[in-house]
């Protein structure tokens, strides 16, 4: 079974055999998390529930390996004026869950995924949030709980959100303005703060290749 790691408990036998490769979703989009929010469960509010629309994997050097749309559930489509209210403009958001509503269900999209993470280090930022929304919509779509393991067991899952936590304690915001919830060690702040520029956010190919650039400095810090 792949293990959960940021990669310090790893052998340096097994890191120097593995091939990584760098992992991205987007979702619908939720804002129901904590405690206010204990209520809402799929069944009562699908809605507002967060599911994958979207993934993308490349390998170090940044060659796409996959990316696709997934379809969300039905729900989504036939509530976008609840989930987005009128009085907000239609977003990109809004416009990958419309597009998504003609990609391919998820099932598919695992089966396809599971050679391809075969003997990898999947390098992920933020895992515990992909790993929630891989593990919900795979459950919604099949009716099984399945952890990420259980759906890739030879893969190993490391976060580079944690990795650059322990190498870079104090990163500095790209953005001084942005409040709190804008925190250096997100990967667009990373991004800049390596010389890398700017990049297009949340288009999963765009974010899958600025983090193998982003690890690969990582790692030369560690």
């Amino acid at each position: 079974m792949g293990a959960m790691t940021d990669c310090p408990e790893v052998s340096v036998e097994r890191r120097t055999v593995l091939k990584e490769l760098f992992l991205d979703t987007e979702t619908t989009g939720s804002w129901l998390y904590g405690d206010p929010f204990a209520h809402v469960t799929r069944s009562n509010q699908p809605y507002l529930w967060d599911d994958i629309t979207e993934i993308a994997i490349c390998d170090a050097d940044g060659n796409a390996l996959y990316r696709d749309y997934i379809q969300p559930p039905s729900v989504y489509l036939e509530n976008l004026s609840k989930w987005y209210p009128e009085d907000k403009p239609i977003s990109e958001k809004n416009t990958d869950c419309v597009l998504a509503g003609a990609g391919r269900r998820f099932v598919r999209v695992i089966e396809e995924l599971q050679p391809l993470l075969q003997e990898c280090r999947v390098v992920v930022h933020n895992l515990d949030f992909d790993r929630k929304v891989i593990e919900d919509s795979y459950e919604a779509a099949t009716g099984i709980k399945a952890t990420l393991e259980d759906l890739f067991p030879t893969a190993e899952f490391v976060c580079s959100q944690k990795r650059a936590k322990r190498v870079m304690p104090k990163a500095v915001d790209h953005y001084p303005n942005c409040g709190t919830r804008c925190q250096g060690h997100r990967l667009t702040h990373l991004h800049h703060q390596f010389g890398f520029g700017d990049y297009d956010e949340h288009n999963p190919l765009a974010d899958v290749q600025a983090l193998a650039k982003v690890w690969s400095e990582l790692v030369s810090r560690s």
